[in-house]
């Protein structure tokens, strides 16, 4: 797999390629081909324009694409509201924020709608990828592809309805506002780490990557302290910084993917890297084009090693599954060919029927199969008669005849399963290439080896949607929480900040939202008791007559650090004496 993430100098470069392609084209429509990966459609001069947007959380990026890209068969409503804000709107301008991987496009609609002019901000920022739609003039965000809140972050929060808060300007100095002193003073600073470690610290959008490629060019061994660097070799280093920065600024671009002996690709970048040497490359006329194979082959390899490394721990649980298997029927088969003994001690007593009564614990009789005829110890059931002890020996007998015949068998199976598995295992190894990987994989789960491989990804609302729902006869939405889980889920995952929270006062029960609507319009008395009657009825007081039930906005309900799930600290709220029932809308 590659070594390198989408850095801040890719996206700066895809910026310069999406100004020259796509900049006051129309957004036409929006696809989603899995549940992190959406396409927008662009039309620009009567040419047509694919650009892809990713936020899955290992392979986050945006390129233009020229490969087909199917619709996913059922659009979750985040791409609907997508639809709605963005289709047919004109894209004013592209930008990359300061330094940041994060693409802003702003979006204006010809006709006079409401909020006709908006924002489509796309952060690149691994598992905490997003994409958010905000109106342009206050920022308000109005969708959003992940919602974060309070829980997930403490000091920014990406909910509908709150002013779009931009993530933290990375660390270090700016270079192109920066001068060789401020340079200086801020390496110097880290005087005990490593250059390499000290140079990302210290400049904006310095990656790992191109750090390499900076101390490379500047003859300086990566691994030297800095606290070592004479002050000839950090002019010489910040010399190649800035060179390196003002290629990329003044659009010298020259997209190239590195790649190893097995042809592999290892790096994407936008112009070639030096340290790199005599290692074999692919030169691109684009970003988008040198991205789009890079990502492809990558994320090729990636599913090809999850596969093999899905049916490899497949095959060892089978094989180990079988192996105790058998060893647990040969145990079993060693007590089943304890029949004849069972039989022969049965046959005893009932010779020596005459000599026993109900309630010994042994018999000490004669064994007559033996040419000596020595006294034998048989252990009897004080409980039964000697009649009954015997029939107990027969019976033992037989069934230990009959386990032993599908014992037999069952072992015969497990060793057969065990030869297979084995040519199994052969043809695995021989399994090179993806397709003759795939038809094996899908051999494995015909075989009942490995099961069906489920979609992996961000799950849709509709597949998150297992809580119930209610709605006022005023038409409002009211959601409640079904168990403490889904409590924590209504409450900090799905309410808004402004949307009102119920819960029956004093006692055990479900979290209940009452949803408000667009434009923050105030709920009126009847719909607040509406929903407070559905606290109650959801609670360990529903037998009451009337219930006491506490409501504040969702803002006021925040869960203490380290708390189970469900339990809650509420401030603000009010309390209304209400009558356990659901809404008759």
């Amino acid at each position: 797999m590659g070594k390198t993430s989408y850095d801040t100098i890719t996206l700066r470069t895809l910026v310069a390629e999406l100004k020259r392609t796509i900049a006051f084209g129309t957004l036409r429509h929006i696809l989603q081909h899995d549940p992190f990966t959406f396409v927008l459609a662009i039309s620009h001069r009567s040419k047509p324009f694919a650009l892809l947007i990713s936020l899955h959380p290992q392979f986050y990026r945006a390129h233009l694409t020229v490969q087909p890209v199917l619709s996913a068969n059922k659009a979750p409503s985040f791409l609907g509201h997508m639809q709605e804000a963005l289709r047919n709107t004109t894209i004013t301008s592209i930008q990359q924020l300061q330094w940041d991987r994060v693409l802003i496009m702003h979006l204006q609609k010809k006709a006079s709608l409401l909020h006709s002019n908006v924002k489509l901000i796309v952060e690149l920022t691994g598992r905490l990828s997003n994409m958010i739609v905000t109106r342009s003039e206050d920022d308000i965000i109005l969708w959003c592809w992940k919602q974060i809140d309070e829980t997930m972050c403490r000091y920014r929060h990406i909910l509908p309805g709150l002013k779009y808060i931009p993530p933290p300007i990375p660390s270090g100095i700016a270079v192109r506002q920066a001068d060789f002193g401020q340079f200086e003073s801020s390496l110097r600073s880290f005087e005990q780490e490593t250059v390499l470690h000290g140079l990302v610290k210290t400049v904006q959008a310095l990656s790992t990557l191109v750090a390499v490629e900076v101390l490379y060019l500047a003859d300086i061994h990566s691994e030297r302290l800095i606290s070592s660097l004479t002050d000839g070799e950090l002019e010489r280093l910040w010399e190649r910084i800035r060179a390196l920065f003002d290629t990329v600024q003044s659009g010298q671009e020259s997209p190239t993917v590195y790649m190893n002996r097995e042809n592999h690709p290892l790096v994407c970048f936008p112009i070639e890297l030096q340290h790199y040497g005599l290692a074999p490359k692919k030169q691109f006329k684009s970003i988008s084009r040198a991205l789009e194979y890079y990502y492809a082959s990558i994320m090729s390899k990636h599913e090809r090693d999850d596969a093999r490394g899905q049916i490899q721990t497949a095959l060892h649980r089978k094989k180990v599954y079988w192996e105790r298997t058998a060893d647990l029927i040969k145990r079993e088969l060693e007590n089943a060919r304890q029949g004849k003994e069972y039989q022969r001690k049965g046959e005893l007593l009932v010779a020596n029927m005459g000599l026993l009564k109900r309630g010994l614990h042994h018999a000490d009789v004669i064994d007559y199969y033996h040419s000596d005829r020595p006294h034998i110890t048989i252990e009897l059931d004080p409980k039964l008669s000697p009649q009954e002890n015997a029939k107990a020996y027969f019976r033992k007998a037989k069934k230990a005849k009959t386990a032993k015949g599908i014992l037999e068998k069952r072992l015969l199976l497990i060793d057969q399963n065990l030869e297979r598995l084995q040519t199994y295992s052969l043809e695995f190894e021989r399994a090179k290439d993806q397709k003759t990987l795939l038809a094996f994989q899908r051999k494995m789960v015909d075989a009942g080896i490995l099961s069906e491989k489920k979609p992996k990804g961000r799950r849709t609302a509709s597949q998150k949607r297992h809580f119930r729902t209610f709605c006022t006869s005023s038409g409002w939405d009211v959601l409640v929480g079904r168990n403490n889980k889904e409590n924590d889920i209504v409450t900090f995952h799905l309410a808004a900040p402004n949307d009102l929270w119920f819960h029956a006062r004093g006692t055990a029960g479900s979290h209940v939202v009452l949803r408000r609507r667009q434009g923050r319009e105030e709920p009126d008395k009847a719909t607040i008791h509406e929903a407070a009657s559905v606290a109650a009825y959801f609670s360990k007081s529903r037998t009451a007559a009337f219930v006491p039930v506490s409501y504040t906005e969702r803002r006021y309900v925040r869960k203490p650090k380290g708390a189970a799930p469900g339990t809650v600290i509420i401030e603000r709220e009010k309390t209304l004496m209400v009558e356990p029932k659901l809404p008759q809308g």
